[in-house]
């Protein structure tokens, strides 16, 4: 290792301050460089120490560089200036404190001595040179009178090296530290060396597959000390062997450069390593179905590739497949790659693809997203997943991490909102959240007034009022029952011409949450007294009919609530309905009353008719003479007089006698009352009924004042042309 570490390279610093930045650098770098004690310094050069570093002097102990003015017959590098020191000079030169060396190797040397300075310093110590295993000069360097430091070659003349072979050198301090500035030596004659490096027994250039391992090894002849560079570093043994293993992909040179004082020589060798392939598939490790993605491959030293699984059918030294809609399942991409020399390498990606997650979160068995209740309330929170391996609540849900699970909750005051929400994930890292909002409110009240009363409130139609209604907590309100149409939170209706019944006003009031609250007043509206109207075959009476009497009575009524029938000939009594009819028969002869009598809690009203019953209409008719004579009056003799009677039916009666003669011809003669005659001289006839021989009839038609009719019995008489039968 080489440690090039050199303070206070500049000339000019003073050489105070560098002494004090030595002194304390002195014990870091000691500690260093015991440290590395053991590594072997490269063999020795002509020059100075400061110049040769720490790659040909080992450091042992207490050992640093320092500025030193010193004055004698040295000189300063060409690189430095090549001042002589004859007045002076400040460079860096090497300390070595009491009890600490500086050492080497050398080869092929034929003289040896070193640098030391005399100083009049009290700290000065003794120097003691070593080489090839003896002591070949020791001096104490302190001078009483000597005020700057001199450096002398040591010894001088210079040591005489008994070998050529390899020596150990060192130089030490005891009692004082001792500057050393420099080591100078000369070299022996020696032909030039020789150097043969070879790879697996070969002078390459060597081809092998990585990693490669194979063995170097070397031979040199005169070499004082070898190198190696290129693909390998350091100091090498003249002759040796090394083994390489493991080597990556490249070509390596690998160089051998041995020297001595007369020259170098150098030989190469050169290993090409194959770098084995390399592929790479990149796929998601996880997916959610439906899954797209596209799965790739890279490869690198590889001559071809091949891919199999869900790469089948594909090539290229880099590729990709793009899926689409995958469902749930496992999906393998294979690719395998090799390279010139056959050397083959496999990569392998499984992506598993998930069913998405899912969560469903309800707060009082609402999904929500917003759950209005009317508080105080208890209810719970739960929720459930599917495909999920972890869920985490948040805002109420907060702390909650179960795949499933519940909170519950108790006596929510009205007022309070609460936020639940929950999110889910499956393997893939997909997600899935559910939120329901939880708004606690206030329950709702209605105050429903008619008139501003309470009620219940008692009208007669047609009725005029107002109904009112005030809320509080509500939203909205409805009207129900008797109120119909929108209603607001608050108002009035004005309610005109209202006929009888019982009426309910409503309002229902409904809070955010959906609690309702009604209110009702009740009305009742009582109708005017009754309105009868009784009629007897279809008219107000009275009527009159022939016994037996057969007629219809019917009546309606307005406002009722209850109707009863009474009559003078019991023949229709009771309660009867509101409206309605009843047939009434076998009426005897007289006078019949009938009431209707309608009743509601305003009142009572009747209405009546009257029937008369009367006989049947009938009469009689017979001729005063059963026998006539022919021309009767001619002979002195009465002609034909004709009585009859009337009775029932309704009087005045109006009466028409029909006489029919024997030959056939009727004459008709009108008489009137209930008793009736037709003398010759009534019928304008003296000959009357015995104006033709036979027999004569005779009849009468009878019609009351209603028009009833009533036809007679008829009654004959006869007439002769003589008086067979006596006198009439």
């Amino acid at each position: 290792m080489r440690f090039a570490l050199k303070i206070g390279s500049s000339k000019k610093t003073s050489w105070l301050k560098a002494a004090a930045f030595m002194v304390v650098l002195a014990v870091l770098l000691a500690g260093f460089r015991l440290a590395f004690a053991n590594i072997s310094p490269e063999y020795l050069r002509n020059g100075r120490t400061y110049d040769q570093e720490s790659s040909y002097i080992q450091w042992n102990g207490s050992v640093s560089y320092v500025n030193l003015f010193h004055r004698d017959s040295t000189s300063l590098p060409p690189s430095e200036g090549g001042a002589f020191c004859g007045s002076g000079c400040t460079e860096q030169v090497t300390r070595i404190q009491s009890g600490s060396s500086i050492s080497g190797n050398f080869t092929y040397l034929r003289t040896f001595n070193v640098q030391a300075a005399y100083s009049g310093d009290s700290n000065v110590g003794t120097v003691t040179v070593r080489a090839c295993g003896q002591v070949i000069f020791t001096d104490d360097l302190y001078l009483a009178n000597q005020s700057v430091p001199g450096f002398n070659n040591l010894p001088n003349p210079a040591w005489n090296v008994p070998t050529t072979g390899d020596c150990a050198w060192s130089i030490s301090a005891s009692g004082g530290y001792v500057d050393v500035r420099a080591v100078t030596t000369t070299y022996r004659t020696t032909p030039a060396p020789t150097v043969d490096l070879r790879v697996n027994g070969s002078n390459g250039p060597l081809s092998l597959s990585s990693p490669a391992s194979y063995i170097l090894s070397w031979t040199s002849t005169n070499s004082a000390s070898c190198t190696a560079s290129g693909s390998w570093s350091g100091a090498q043994a003249t002759n040796g062997s090394q083994s390489v293993s493991n080597v990556g992909g490249g070509m390596y040179t690998y160089t051998f450069t041995c020297s001595n004082p007369s020259g170098s020589a150098s030989d190469s060798v050169t290993v090409n390593v194959l770098s084995a392939p390399t592929v790479i598939v990149n796929a998601p490790a996880s997916a959610t179905a439906p899954a797209s993605y596209t799965a790739t491959w890279t490869s690198s030293n590889a001559t071809s590739c091949t891919g199999a699984n869900r790469f089948t059918g594909l090539s290229g030294l880099t590729g990709s497949r793009a899926e689409t809609g995958l469902p749930v399942g496992s999906y393998d991409y294979t690719v395998t790659c090799t390279n010139a020399v056959g050397v083959s390498a496999t990569d392998t990606k499984r992506t598993v693809v998930y069913a998405a997650p899912s969560v469903d979160l309800k707060v009082d068995g609402s999904d929500g997203p917003t759950v209005t209740r009317t508080g105080p309330i208890s209810y719970l929170a739960t929720w459930t997943s599917s495909n999920a391996t972890q869920c985490t609540g948040s805002s109420r849900l907060a702390g909650y991490s179960a795949l499933a699970g519940t909170r519950s909750e108790a006596n929510i005051p009205a007022g309070t909102t609460y936020d639940y929400s929950v999110t889910c994930q499956n393997p893939a890292g997909s997600t899935a959240s559910d939120t329901v909002r939880m708004i606690v409110v206030a329950a709702p009240s209605v105050d429903v007034r008619v008139n501003g009363a309470n009620g219940p409130l008692t009208f007669q139609e047609p009725a005029g009022y107002t109904v009112s209604w005030t809320s509080v907590n509500a939203v909205s309100c409805s009207a129900l029952n008797n109120l119909s149409g929108p209603v607001g939170t608050s108002g009035n209706r004005a309610l005109s011409n209202v006929l009888q019944g019982a009426y309910q006003y409503t309002v229902q009031c409904m809070n955010l949450a959906g609690t309702t609250a009604n209110d009702t007043v009740v009305v009742n509206v009582n109708p005017p007294p009754p309105i009868v109207d009784l009629q007897v075959e279809g008219g107000n009476g009275p009527i009159t009919q022939v016994e037996p009497g057969s007629y219809t009575l019917t009546w309606t009524s307005q406002y009722a609530a209850s109707c009863t029938a009474a009559s003078s000939d019991a023949l229709w009594t009771g309660s009867v309905t509101v409206s309605g009819s009843a047939p009434i028969s076998g009426a005897l002869i007289g006078t019949h009353s009938y009431t209707l009598t309608c009743s509601n809690v305003s009142g009572t009203r009747s209405d009546t008719v009257t029937v008369y019953v009367i006989a049947p209409l009938s009469g009689t008719v017979s001729p005063t003479f059963a026998r006539l004579v022919l021309f009767s009056p001619n002979l002195g003799l009465p002609a034909q007089t004709l009585t009859g009677t009337v009775a029932g039916g309704e009087p005045p009666y109006l009466v028409v006698v029909s006489v029919r003669a024997p030959s056939g011809a009727v004459t008709t003669y009108s008489r009137s009352g209930s008793a009736w005659s037709l003398s010759p001289s009534a019928a304008g006839d003296i000959n009357f009924g015995t104006t033709e021989q036979g027999t004569w009839t005779v009849w009468a038609d009878l019609t009351d004042s209603a028009g009833r009719t009533f036809r007679t019995n008829s009654n004959t008489w006869t007439v002769s042309w003589y008086p067979v039968h006596g006198r009439p």
